[in-house]
């Protein structure tokens, strides 16, 4: 049970509070977003760990550290080949420490200060030995140490190697925002459509992304412009079927009222009732086109119109059509496609003058002939529209309202892969009608 707030007005009625339009597309924005972020990290973790694996594997470090014991070997023979000549070893040292920028002290057998130059390590030395290359006995060492202008060759890899994963995974986190908005944006305007708020559509509407998520976009909008139409198409379809279904009534109402001392005016309030209920098929025949309940069988479509021709008192004379055309439709509307033509050019077209069944490649075509009024121009497509009624038309004729059913007669053709056809014969009349596919 609902409860309103202390204090609030009793009169005024309960509206239930408005759901945070932005939390859920943030939340999925930022979640998306998040695992994008993630999924990068650990696709760029795995893929140093690979490459520092197969480094490993063939036998990159093993390589590098070689040329560093051959590097050894070599100082340690150039040291020892000055070392008891105190001028050659002075220039010696300071030659080294200035071109290569390092630091380099030289220590005896008891750790006594020899030489020193580069200045002051601050890192870890590297220690090279040094013997005496006749005898083999040991004369010293060399303390070697980076003195701040360049870093040992590890720790410049590894800080190279550092800045590249951060410089990538920074990049990531903007790849992840750039994936996950248009994607966010899309979800909050289809949740405002399914909140009933179609105009939310006009901001997928111009996307210029051919991406993914645009053509999910375009999608959605199309959607939304088709839902958008039904509405509109209902909402005036509802009107209209409620001013025709008034006047019949009204009708009905006074022929009753009349009946009491006229019974004469029965068969008018049967015309009515027939009437009614013609409309009412209309009505539920196209409902079962909307719910796309329609049952396709193969269907004798001479066989169909010979039978309605019989059913609404026709010559079957004037039927011109081959023994058997086969179509795959629904029986049912096809059946009522034909009827609503049949009315109509009785009621509008004064009557059927020939009735044509032909096949076109893979459509079945049928079509009927009247010599009636004719159909004015420009009205050929309007003819199909719901309850259209031409400001000028007068008595009888195409002009005049034809309500539901030659708009149900498009529909049922339009489900069967066809259309309808509306047209003026040479010399007078009218050939409406309707293609399906076979």
């Amino acid at each position: 049970m609902r409860h309103k707030a202390p204090g609030a007005d009793p009169k005024a009625p309960f509206c239930a509070p408005e759901p945070a339009r932005t939390r859920v597309p943030r939340a999925l924005r930022r979640g998306l977003q998040r695992r994008i972020f993630v999924s990068f990290g650990v696709t760029i973790f795995m893929t140093s760990l690979v490459v520092f694996t197969v480094m490993q594997l063939a036998g990159v470090s093993g390589t590098w550290r070689h040329d560093v014991d051959r590097a050894r070997r070599f100082a340690s023979r150039q040291l020892a080949a000055v070392w008891n000549d105190p001028p050659r070893r002075r220039v010696l040292v300071g030659g080294i420490a200035a071109d290569l920028e390092l630091g380099l002290s030289l220590y005896d057998v008891n750790g006594s200060l020899l030489e020193s130059a580069g200045g002051v390590c601050t890192r870890r030395a590297i220690q090279v030995k040094v013997f005496d290359p006749g005898t083999g006995v040991r004369l010293g060492r060399a303390d070697v140490c980076p003195t701040g202008a360049m870093l040992p060759t590890t720790q410049r890899a590894l800080l190279g190697f550092g800045v590249a994963l951060v410089t990538l995974w920074a990049a990531s986190g903007i790849l992840a925002r750039r994936l996950s908005r248009p994607l966010a944006d899309v979800a909050e305007v289809a949740r405002e459509i399914g909140r009933g708020h179609l105009e939310s559509k006009e901001r997928l509407a111009g996307r210029r992304h051919r991406d993914e998520t645009g053509i999910v976009a375009d999608a959605l909008y199309e959607a939304a412009t088709r839902i958008d139409k039904q509405l509109a198409d209902q909402r005036a379809l509802l009107a209209a079927v409620s001013h025709e279904i008034r006047t019949p009534l009204a009708r009905m109402r006074l022929l009753v009222e009349l009946a009491e001392t006229a019974p004469q005016k029965l068969p008018e309030i049967d015309r009515e009732i027939v009437e009614l209920d013609a409309l009412v098929a209309d009505l539920l025949a196209g409902a079962r086109i909307d719910f796309s309940a329609l049952k396709p069988v193969p269907i004798d479509t001479t066989a169909l119109v010979r039978g309605v021709l019989e059913r609404e008192g026709v010559d079957l004379s004037r039927l011109s059509a081959p023994d058997a055309i086969s179509v795959i439709g629904d029986a049912t509307l096809l059946g009522r496609a034909v009827t609503n033509l049949v009315q109509n050019a009785i009621k509008h077209g004064g009557g059927i003058d020939r009735v044509e069944i032909a096949r076109a490649g893979e459509h079945v075509s049928i079509a009927f002939l009247d010599r009636g009024p004719g159909i004015a121009p420009g009205d050929e497509a309007r003819l199909f529209e719901p309850f259209y009624r031409r400001p000028d038309a007068k008595g009888g004729g195409y002009g005049a309202s034809v309500g539901l059913g030659l708009t149900l007669v498009r529909r049922i053709a339009e489900a069967h892969g066809g259309h309808a056809f509306a047209e003026a014969r040479e010399g007078g009349g009218a050939r409406m009608g309707f293609v399906v596919r076979a």
